[in-house]
């Protein structure tokens, strides 16, 4: 054990998401590591497999999203150690790493964080070639990244940039702590990155979502970013002879590198399309909204809003696309979110006072804020449903999402000809979803479909009023109630819900 006076405490922070293939791994490291003063703290993003389960026999558990830097910066938050150490899921410490870190970081006071060499591992001749290529990065100064500070320096340079994911956040911490004047170590003990089975279409996905968010880190870091951004690194040239005694590997390694680079580039210009296209959207499907609602005669059905704010009574509930506050009439416990100025002050007019304009992609709330929050009729008329389900998920425990439906037998294709020819006003965003697709998003975003059904059916009353209502089958909205928790809240409907 170790015999350094005092012991400060080192808490170690490994955000998870479906982690429990390897989980187990990582923690019993932790347990069998030399040093004794360590808190381990788990944040994990709402996974599905069991990995919490695993993750609480050794630690303190937390839940927390979207991504790897805020559940890191929220695991700093809770972490009552002097020292932190940042790892992965998929990582497993050699037993001196954390008394190692302890005694270098403790040799100079200008030293605020530490490098820990990594090893991959992995089954599979992709995993060979990435252990291959990362093998020549030990020792390279613009590929390694620190993982272990001192908290008051992590404190000092405000954590991680929430704003970048996927290794570009890594690099950009111990830089800006260089920047300050401080120093960065390393230390000889490793850690065993398990890549699995890792194939090259994994590897592929992974950059181009990763690089979606790296135009943060080439501003911030450009001569770095510079250095990493080539295929042809300065590490492998170095390394040439290990290179050559394993040349199947070799050109392995190099055919992956360039898929990634042409994936991350494509990301890259995926990302940076959709950023200045989409500032331009969102303004102008703002003023079209507005104009909607601030139209005379606009009105909704305010007897189904009725049903939805009895069902909702009692419950701190979020109201994603409120238009006129409605529901909040019924359910004075109910915060109301649009993006469009005119709903908002038709519905403050109305007597409404829990309002904020907000955008559905990205709601100013912390996670699990509300017990539910309703989308009703508004999934359908956002540009990014994904992302507007995944904040609908992280904010609230139960989703309640009233959902426009595509019509059947491929009506859907001709609806805008149809509306046209009756004379009916399209909303500046219609993408109607079958409920498979509503589902999918759902399941995607680690939400667990409780309810599903139809909200209501097709009404051709307008077309001749003694047509009788639910005469044509045709769903014209579904109801899918779900939940991130294992258990509903079964008084929530009033009554037992059996799944």
């Amino acid at each position: 054990m170790n015999k350094l006076n005092k012991e400060p405490l080192v808490s170690i922070i490994i955000p998870t998401k479906n982690s429990a293939e390897t989980i187990n791994i990582c923690l019993k490291s932790i347990r069998d590591q030399t040093y004794s003063q360590i808190e381990i703290i788990v944040v994990d993003n709402y996974s599905q497999d069991g990995t919490r389960e695993i993750a609480d026999q050794y630690a303190k558990v937390y839940r927390k999203g979207p991504e790897r830097s805020v559940q890191r910066n929220f695991g700093a938050e809770k972490a009552g150690g002097r020292y932190l150490l940042f790892i992965d899921s998929d990582m497993e410490l050699t037993s001196q790493v954390v008394e190692e870190c302890i005694k270098e970081i403790q040799k100079r006071k200008e030293i605020k964080g530490l490098v820990i060499p990594e090893i991959s591992v992995g089954e599979g001749f992709w995993a060979r070639c990435k252990a291959l290529e990362r093998s020549c990065y030990i020792g390279d100064e613009i590929m390694e990244a620190a993982r272990f500070f001192e908290k008051e320096i992590f404190k000092e340079m405000k954590g991680y940039d929430e704003r970048i994911a996927g290794g570009g956040e890594e690099y950009d911490l111990p830089q800006r702590i260089k920047e300050a004047g401080y120093k960065i170590t390393r230390i000889p003990s490793h850690i065993i990155h398990h890549e699995g089975h890792l194939t090259l279409w994994d590897s592929i996905k992974k950059k181009f979502y990763y690089a979606q968010t790296i135009d943060f880190y080439r501003r911030k870091h450009p001569d770095l970013f510079a250095k990493q951004a080539t295929i042809f690194r300065p590490a492998f040239f170095r390394h040439w002879k290990r290179l050559m005694r394993d040349p199947i590997h070799t050109l392995g390694f190099i055919f992956m590198k360039t898929c990634e680079f042409s994936a991350g580039g494509l990301g890259y210009l995926k990302n940076k399309c959709w950023r200045s296209g989409n500032r331009d959207k969102f303004r102008k499907f703002q003023k079209e909204y507005d104009k909607i609602h601030k139209r005379k005669g606009f009105r909704e059905e305010e007897e189904y809003y009725e049903v939805l704010g009895t069902l909702l009574k009692g419950k701190k509930t979020l109201d994603i696309g409120c238009g006129y506050g409605f529901i909040e009439k019924y359910s004075p416990n109910t915060v109301g979110v649009d993006f469009s100025f005119e709903a908002l002050l038709g519905a403050n007019k109305r007597g409404v006072k829990r309002l904020v304009q907000a955008s559905a992609e990205k709601l100013p709330f912390g996670d699990d804020q509300f017990d539910v929050s309703l989308s009703s009729g508004v999934l359908e008329h956002i540009i990014n449903q994904e992302e507007a389900v995944r904040e609908m998920v992280r904010v609230s425990r139960i989703q309640i999402n009233i959902v426009h439906a595509k019509l059947p037998y491929g009506i859907e294709a001709i609806r805008p000809l149809l509306m046209r020819i009756l004379g009916l006003k399209a909303q500046p965003v219609e993408k109607p979803l079958s409920l498979k697709e509503v589902k999918r998003l759902l399941r995607k975003n680690n939400s667990r479909v409780i309810v599903e059904g139809v909200w209501n059916y097709v009404d051709l009353r307008w077309i001749w009023s003694k047509i009788p209502y639910g005469i044509v089958k045709w769903p014209s909205h579904h109801f899918i109630i779900s939940t991130k928790t294992k258990n509903l809240d079964r008084k929530f409907l009033g009554k037992e819900v059996h799944h």
